[in-house]
Parts: C-alpha cells; structure tokens; sequence
C-alpha cells in the first residue's frame, strides 16, 4: 500500500493507478475540509518558515483549498476505480473509533479482521494525540468564508458518498 493526499487532485495519477493495478483496492479518507484546509496551510506555513520566508502565495492558498473539494475527485476516482474497489473514510470516525474502522479497512481489502487494536493504534489512542489541535486557529471572517466556499461540494460529496457523516463535521454539520 501507499498513501498520499496528492493523488486525488492530480489529472493523471487515477488513470494511471487503474492502469498499473486494475485489482487493487483504494482507500479514500475525507476529513472536514475547512479542518482539511486548516492542517495543509499550517503545514504550508510551517515549510515557509523554515525556508525563511514569512508570507505565502495566494496560487499556494488557492491550491490548499482547491484540494478541500472533494466533490469532482471523489466523483472522477469512483467512475475510473469503480465504486467496488474505493472504501471512503472518514477522518473523524476513524480518530472517534480507530478499532472499528480499521476492520472495516480490513475487510474491504479482503483481510481477516483483527479482534483488537495493534499496540501502536492502542498507543495513539491513548495518547490522546489529535493532530488538529496543534495547527493554529482559523481567523472566524475565513472560516466562514471558507464554508460558505466548500458547501456546495460537501453536499455533493455528501450525496455521492450517503456513509458520510456530516455531523461529524462541525463546519457543515447543518447541511
């Protein structure tokens, strides 16, 4: 297996992935996306940095949030893969309960399921460890602003993908 947000949002790379292995299973895991947005600009942030710089590009920012529209890639990776081979996550059901979606992985990609959470998922679990928590607040004026942006394609992806719970989402929960 190998895991990267990138693929998604490049044109090539799900062709290509149905291609090179027309078996094989994909995971798709969706998070909210404004949090979505929040974590890879605090990533962003973080790289700038380092590299000296203090500011980032507004082509960058409209990148990030080009990648919290889940709609088109979700839509374009179900009809290339096929919906039989793509399990849609959701982040925040898998920090809420990591032990059941972990079977539910297990038995997509025909595993036998395992009755108990290895020790490093036990382990983070009882850490406590939430990435979240450590990328900076959203100023309130973009995080509306950013909603009010990425409703259409959540309801979209919400139709597409009827297991997502939107709930779980507390920038789109009264969608």
């Amino acid at each position: 297996g190998e895991w990267t947000p990138g693929y998604m949002c490049d044109p090539w790379t799900v062709p290509l992935l149905a291609e090179a292995a027309p078996e094989a299973r994909y995971l798709i895991m969706l998070r909210d996306p404004v949090e979505r947005y929040r974590s890879d600009i605090a990533a962003v942030l973080r790289q700038t940095r380092e590299r000296g710089y203090n500011a980032i590009s507004i082509v960058i920012a409209n990148h990030v949030i080009l990648h919290s529209m889940y709609h088109w890639q979700v839509k374009r990776a179900l009809e290339i893969l096929g919906r039989d081979r793509v399990l849609v996550l959701q982040y925040e059901r898998c920090v809420d309960d990591p032990l059941e979606q972990m079977q539910r992985t297990q038995v997509f990609l025909g595993l036998e399921p395992l009755p108990d959470a290895p020790r490093a998922l036990r382990r983070w679990v009882s850490s406590g460890w939430n990435p979240s928590r450590e990328n900076p607040p959203l100023p309130a004026r973009l995080r509306s602003e950013l909603t009010s942006v990425l409703a259409d394609d959540v309801q979209q992806v919400a139709a597409l993908c009827p297991d997502l719970d939107l709930g779980l989402w507390p920038n789109f929960a009264s969608l």
